[in-house]
């Protein structure tokens, strides 16, 4: 669907932070040809991957997830900036890609995405300016969250020529949090303000964000959640007069840690007038070993058919040292990795010698299947620091790990995760290396 040649024709000209030296000076499209494998320690360390089949279950689950509910998806594109991966969620059904600024909307459009929201107010007059070009050639819905921004993003536009009128979702927010009107009156009085600007802004919806409900307290924050649902159907109705962007009522929130209940909810309160449910879930596409999967128990002990979501991510790094019998040192460290939302989550092990069958290996246990892993206890097995270039794994004094062995880490929040890797190898179950997915930062 989009056109990607650029970046499977990409020339690794430069030495490429995660890949051997064997790939320099290569096409993208070589890449595969090489047979690369993680396990066998033919990539540099640390190296930041993508199960690929986890990638496609979860896009495929969302998908069906939104599907089954009558909601159309949008997913949120700021949390892998991969053209690539938009392709494949665009392809899956999606019915746009959600950007947070003009420079994410700008590599969108540049990769032909057909549909772009932005989920941001846009006030600078460069990005504005940006806005009115891509307008121009694509469809591109956007926010506004008061009646000066609105004034200001109509005056900035007709200056620069407009041809047609853009798209505006309202945002509706929370009151102490960031953006977004506090309540309805609010509302209404950006939607004058943009009826105020025919030749430049149409009404469009309106659009929220649920996840700063978050607090911890699973039971009283989805009674929230619930409860602000209704609070932004509510204000959706101030636009139900109005003379709409294609003559229906964008309706749009959902992050990726309430997913079930933007879902039922959605599903449940139809409004009476024509309109488009959309669901922005970002997160989702990677989900995680941290935060988000803390969201998804609690998601499964409230609806066992809720999307079922894979940690797609995974950090593989190298045995440094071994300083002290409790401390492993790891070749990653904030560079390479979010920490924002919680440390690295060490999952499993490559053992350059293989324990004797007759030893006890503490904290670990050997992986299904023939892989050469073995299952690190997330109990006996922590990351408690982070350095720049290190991380400190704290292990049992028994454990075997050495210098030279492999460990893999499950990270906890994607959106800190994509970022810091230009270049990422997908991997198939038995670890070997079948694409690059590029970034966009």
């Amino acid at each position: 669907m989009l056109d990607l040649t650029a970046i499977h024709g990409a020339m690794l000209e430069t030495p490429a932070k995660g890949l051997p030296p064997l790939a320099d000076g290569l096409p993208v499209s070589r890449i595969p040809a090489l047979s690369l494998n993680v396990l066998r320690g033919e990539l540099p360390f640390p190296v930041m991957v993508i199960r690929e089949a986890a990638l496609m279950a979860n896009i495929r689950s969302l998908a069906r997830a939104a599907d089954d509910a009558g909601v159309s998806l949008a997913p949120h594109g700021k949390t892998t900036m991969a053209p690539q991966i938009f392709d494949l969620q665009l392809t899956a059904g999606a019915w746009a890609i959600t950007l947070a600024n003009m420079h994410q909307a700008a590599i969108a459009a540049h990769f032909g995405v057909p549909r772009i929201l932005v989920a941001n107010s846009i006030t600078a007059d460069a990005d504005i300016a940006r806005l009115a070009q891509i307008s121009q050639h694509h469809e591109i819905i956007v926010t506004s969250d008061s009646a000066a921004h609105a004034q200001r993003l109509a005056t900035r536009l007709t200056a620069w020529g407009l041809q047609q009128p853009v798209p505006v979702l309202v945002e509706y927010g929370i009151p102490g949090q960031r953006c977004g009107c506090r309540n309805r009156d609010q509302v209404r009085d950006v939607v004058s303000e943009i009826l105020r600007h025919p030749s430049a802004l149409v009404p469009a919806g309106i659009i929220g964000y649920e996840g700063l409900l978050e607090s911890g307290k699973r039971d009283a924050e989805a009674h929230a959640v619930i409860a602000w649902m209704g609070e932004l159907l509510q204000a959706a109705n101030c636009l139900r007069s109005c003379a709409l962007y294609k003559n229906e009522c964008i309706i749009s929130a959902g992050g990726s840690a309430f997913i079930d209940l933007v879902l039922d909810f959605m599903q449940a309160n139809r409004p009476g007038y024509p309109h488009r449910f959309v669901l922005r879930s970002g997160c989702a596409v990677a989900h995680d070993d941290g935060w988000y999967a803390g969201f998804s128990s609690a998601m499964h002990a409230r609806n066992p058919h809720a999307p079922k979501l894979q940690p797609v991510l995974e950090l593989w790094s190298i045995v440094q040292g071994r300083p002290e019998p409790d401390i492993v040192i790891l070749s990653f460290g904030k560079r390479d990795c979010p920490y924002d939302a919680g440390l690295p989550v060490p999952k499993l092990a490559r053992l350059t010698v293989p324990a004797a069958e007759e030893s006890p290996l503490p904290g670990m246990s050997p992986t299904p299947g023939d892989l050469p892993l073995v299952a690190l206890d997330p109990a006996l097995y922590q990351i408690d620091r982070l350095y720049d270039q290190h991380a400190r794994l704290r292990c049992p004094d028994t454990s075997p790990l050495q210098v030279g062995d492999l460990v893999a880490c499950g990270i906890s929040h994607p959106c800190g995760a994509f970022d810091r890797w230009q270049w990422i190898p997908t991997v198939n179950e038995s670890y070997s290396v079948t694409d690059l997915i590029r970034t966009f930062f």
